[in-house]
């Protein structure tokens, strides 16, 4: 049986990497440049592998996962049209994506602290995240250009 750090940690792990999937996803479809979609999808398959992970470690307790709500991802579509509808350039959607993720980082970061008897097992799942997420970032860097 999980204990409450644990299934807190591996529920904050599945919603971000969610939501990431799904933004990811939705902007994908509006970059134009192909490098800049072959980075997006990469991190797609991340965030789609530690969905998956950590949807699999809680089931296997007995957790069912809950991801946001519909009104919540319904906030987020909009927000990532809004942003994208009248300025789809390259830089512009890297620049975006290297903020959520940022945050993503960050919410992570802090749930990991808070969450101190977790087990390792979902901290390395959510070090390994935030690795992977600092890499992600780095690389949307090279997308990025004076506006």
């Amino acid at each position: 049986m999980l204990n409450n750090d644990t299934a807190k940690l591996l529920s904050g792990i599945y919603k971000l990497a969610r939501t990431g999937m799904q933004t990811s996803k939705e902007v994908i479809e509006k970059a134009d440049d192909r490098r800049l979609r072959d980075e997006l999808s990469v991190q797609y398959i991340n965030y789609f592998k530690t969905a998956n992970d950590a949807e699999s470690m809680l089931i296997k307790e007995g957790i069912l996962p809950n991801y946001n709500s519909i009104i919540t991802k319904t906030a987020m579509w909009d927000s990532s049209q809004l942003n994208t509808l009248s300025h789809v350039s390259t830089s512009h959607i890297s620049e975006m994506m290297i903020n959520g993720t940022t945050m993503e980082i960050i919410s992570l970061t802090k749930h990991l602290n808070e969450c101190k008897d977790a087990n390792e097992a979902s901290k390395n799942m959510a070090r390994d995240f935030i690795r992977a997420e600092e890499n992600h970032v780095d690389d949307l860097k090279r997308f990025l250009e004076k506006s």
